[in-house]
Parts: structure tokens; C-alpha cells; sequence
């Protein structure tokens, strides 16, 4: 994406001078720093995490003390541990150290997944390191690239993280990446034009595809449940839970897979006109008893924020272009 958005900028604007920031980055002296451990030096570098363990579950463990983690419960209790994934739900599903923890099969359940549950708010205590590891690994790709574009006559410069840092202390200011970008180059003008941030945005509003589980009456209160609300609380082979199936009663819907194709009518950002007042559009709602309705950015007049979409009219509609473009200080 910086290739492109370089290349975008080639085509409109007479660029005579560039300069990229693609300095290496040392992740296990940036893990050490963030979890603030002893800066690694030497053999270190070797001896890592997983140092003089067989397998990564083992490790997980060890560094657990082979207790969970959420209730203290040990394997001298006779506790069945589990290596859970803190920042699954996150969409961080890495086997990296920093994303797992030790837990006992009592406190792994389904249940504890959930909103409420113990595991839900759990975050990862370091931050992975993705994005300098590939910036690592593709640098010096991304300088062939930026040099042999046809649109490009400037000439490119390489800098590195050290450099800028250096430079931002030398003009006293504070470490952000507009100030970055501003130390990088030559040109420094005494007066800088407004900051703005461009944020890549999904283009599309679709859910292709959409799983709606079984439903069931629970037989101890009566109450509609789902079927993974009531499973027979695996959470892999041959490692069980409570079993919550004995209590599924009635049948009430069939678990189903639904296609959706159809795009949302407004976008959000839209304008519509509202018992003659005209609101901003947050997001479109779907109901299946009352149909949809529209969330505003703001109240109305009459402090609403909510109107079914058949009582608005639509007066624009606002096209994601796949870019936001706000004020840095937003």
C-alpha cells in the first residue's frame, strides 16, 4: 500500500525528492522494552522463550508455573490444563508467547468465552510485532520497487528509525508520525499546513454468508436457547466440560447458513430528511419483527435517535471511496 499510495501521488504531483523510513527492527529487543524484562544481549538472542523446552505447549505451561492462570488451580489439584489464545476473539490467533496463557479445564469452558465470561476482556500483555517483521523482511523489496516505478522521478532516499529519532530530539519535539514524516525530508517550513489522517476503509457493507444456530428450549427454565448455548461442552477431542445437551428440549428452529447479497440502501454518512429536519446517517439496523431503521449521528429535535427507515426520506447518499481523510487532532 505504500508503493501505491507513493505512485498515486507521482501522478499528480512533481516530486523531486523522497524519503522512506525502512530501517531494521530488533523484535526481541522491542519485546524486552515493551514487557520490561532485561534488554537482551549476547546468547540471548539464542536462548529465547522456548529455550531448552520440547514443544510450545510445555513452554506455555512452564512459564505458568502449571497453574491456571484465571483461578489458581494447579495439576497438584488434579486440574486438566489447557494453552487458551487471549486475543482470539481480538482476531489475534498467532501461537506467539505473549498470546497465550495457562488455563484449567473449569475455566475454559464456552460460558467463559462470552460476553461476561472470565476469558472475554482478556488482551495480550505485549503487542505482536507483525508489522516490523515485515517491514524487515520486505524493505529492501519495497526500494527496488519505489526506484524502478516509471512514474517516479525523484530521487529516493533511505532512512532509518535512529536517524529520526535523532533529528526529532534535535528540533525538541514530540515523537508522532506527522513529525516524523516532517524531521525525514529537507524541507522544513517554519508555518506546516493542517495534519490529516487517511485511514483505508472497507469499500463493501455485505455479509456474504451468515450462520444462524439451532434454537432449543431449555428444559430446566423454559427459556429459547441456542444450540451452542446447550453443547455438550467439548472443546476438543476426547476433553470434555459439562454437558449442557442432556437439557435441550424442544426443537424450536433449524440451524441454517443464510447468503446475503443485497447491499445496505444508505451508507453511513448519508443524509436524510427526518419529520423535516435533516440528520447524518450513523448505520443501518436490520430488525426481522419491525424491518430496518436508521441510527443518527446525532438526536433529533425530538430525541430520537432511532427512525424506521420507511419514515425517512433519503436526500444523499454518502459512497465509501475505501479512504477516510480526518484531522490529525480528530
Amino acid at each position: 500500500i505504500h508503493v501505491r499510495t507513493y505512485e498515486q501521488y507521482c501522478k499528480v504531483l512533481l516530486i523531486t525528492s523522497a524519503f522512506f523510513e525502512m530501517g531494521e527492527f530488533d523484535t526481541q529487543l522491542l519485546k524486552a522494552i515493551e514487557s520490561g524484562n532485561p534488554i537482551p544481549v549476547g546468547t540471548d538472542y539464542q536462548q529465547g522463550e522456548r529455550y531448552q523446552t520440547e514443544t510450545l505447549r510445555n513452554a506455555v505451561f512452564a512459564r505458568g508455573d502449571h497453574t491456571c492462570q484465571v483461578c489458581g488451580r494447579s495439576f497438584h489439584e488434579n486440574a486438566i490444563l489447557h494453552v487458551h489464545h487471549v486475543g482470539y476473539l481480538k482476531h489475534d490467533h498467532s501461537n506467539r508467547m505473549g498470546n497465550l496463557l495457562t488455563v484449567c479445564e473449569q475455566c475454559h469452558t464456552p460460558a467463559n468465552h462470552k460476553r461476561g465470561g472470565k476469558l472475554y476482556d482478556l488482551k495480550p500483555k505485549i503487542k505482536d510485532f507483525k508489522g516490523a517483521t515485515f517491514m524487515t523482511a520486505v524493505r529492501r523489496q519495497i526500494n527496488d520497487a519505489v526506484c524502478a516505478m516509471e512514474e517516479n522521478s525523484a530521487v529516493v532516499h533511505i532512512t532509518y528509525g535512529a536517524m529520526t529519532k535523532a533529528k526529532r530530539h534535535q528540533y525538541h519535539i514530540a515523537k508522532s508520525h506527522t513529525n516524523d514524516a516532517c524531521v525525514m525530508g529537507e524541507f522544513r517550513p517554519k508555518h506546516r499546513s493542517q495534519e490529516v489522517i487517511l485511514q483505508k476503509k472497507r469499500r463493501n457493507d455485505r455479509c456474504l454468508q451468515k450462520f444462524y444456530d439451532a434454537q432449543y428450549i431449555d428444559t430446566r427454565d423454559g427459556e429459547k436457547k441456542s444450540g451452542q448455548q446447550l453443547s455438550n461442552g467439548r472443546t476438543k477431542r476426547g476433553v470434555y466440560t459439562e454437558n449442557l445437551r442432556v437439557y435441550r428440549g424442544r426443537k424450536v428452529s433449524k440451524g441454517h447458513v443464510n447468503i446475503r447479497r443485497e447491499r445496505k440502501t444508505v451508507k453511513p454518512g448519508s443524509t436524510v430528511r427526518y419529520e423535516g429536519e435533516e440528520l447524518k446517517v450513523k448505520c443501518l439496523h436490520a430488525n426481522q419483527k419491525s424491518g430496518p431503521f436508521i441510527e443518527f449521528m446525532t438526536p433529533a429535535s425530538n430525541g430520537r435517535k432511532t427512525s424506521p427507515f420507511s419514515k425517512v426520506e433519503v436526500v444523499s447518499i454518502s459512497y465509501n471511496t475505501g479512504w477516510s481523510i480526518k484531522p490529525a487532532s480528530a
